[in-house]
């Protein structure tokens, strides 16, 4: 029973689409479905809101949470490539540029959540001024502006501290 869908191409049999036996999803398709997906940013968020708790705290120098938040910001670029030649190559199968776009929302405010720290404990340090502070903790949560905000507070607050 190998039907093509009317749209995409794609075998039914592959997508669980058959009879009982029938090709169907093995372990590792189930272990990354949508349901564990979720988990895995619910588990990302858990980590981020301890980080911003932990910095408010005094836990984290700031200068290594600025760091941390750099790389993460960086790491993540190859993933928004992979997103963007994903949604231009699917934008004819529907809600698939939706569901890029709530995944890039996603991982942009967990990071955004991390670089918020690391403004927040650089200013109570005393490495960054307060409006530069306010301007660096919005763009944390912007788009593409994100990662030059993470640099420029990492490579900015290497300096003794500006009291």
């Amino acid at each position: 029973m190998d039907r093509i869908a009317a749209r995409g191409g794609v075998s039914l049999r592959h997508l669980g689409g058959g009879r009982s036996g029938e090709g169907g999803r093995d372990g590792v398709a189930r272990f990354f479905s949508g349901a564990s997906a979720g988990a895995f940013w619910l588990l990302g968020l858990a980590g981020a809101v301890v980080t911003l708790w932990q910095s408010l705290r005094g836990r984290w120098e700031g200068r290594k949470l600025a760091l941390a938040s750099m790389l993460i910001k960086l790491f993540h670029i190859q993933n928004y490539i992979v997103l963007f030649l994903g949604a231009m190559f699917l934008f004819a199968i529907p809600m698939v540029p939706v569901l890029i776009w709530v995944v890039d929302v996603l991982t942009i405010f967990l990071s955004g959540l991390v670089g918020l720290a690391a403004v927040f404990r650089c200013r109570v340090e005393g490495r960054l001024s307060n409006r530069t502070a306010v301007v660096n903790g919005i763009l944390q949560f912007l788009f593409c502006v994100d990662i030059f905000s993470a640099i420029w507070v990492y490579r900015n607050t290497k300096e003794a501290f500006l009291s």
